[in-house]
């Protein structure tokens, strides 16, 4: 059984031959649902494989790190910090004047 439609218009309905290329007779499309079209299908399918795609790769982002690749990491950040910087000793500078700043802060505080 071979059944033909039209590309551009799959509610319209099939025609049914028989292998040998009989015509067996008209099918009608019951429920007008889905697709208008061959080309609206494969649209749907390319953007439905967009978003599955997207969705793995998402699933590969939030899994787990394994201990090899956390101790991986770790090593890699070691051998690229760079020095640490001397302590020293700073002598701090303070202003006989009151700071402007203190001032207002502790009225509004009170």
């Amino acid at each position: 059984m071979v059944a033909r439609f039209d590309p551009e218009d799959l509610h319209s309905g099939v025609h049914i031959y028989e292998l040998d290329g009989s015509y067996l007779g008209f099918a009608e499309c019951r429920q007008t649902v889905g697709f208008f079209n061959v080309t609206g299908a494969k649209e749907v399918e390319r953007r439905n494989h967009r978003i599955k795609r997207a969705q793995k790769e998402l699933l590969k982002a939030h899994r787990p790190l394994s201990v090899q690749e956390i101790a991986a990491d770790r090593t890699a950040r070691a051998a690229t910090q760079s020095e640490l910087v001397e302590a020293k000793v700073v002598k701090p500078v303070f202003s006989k004047r009151p700071c402007r700043f203190l001032a207002i802060r502790s009225r509004q505080i009170q």
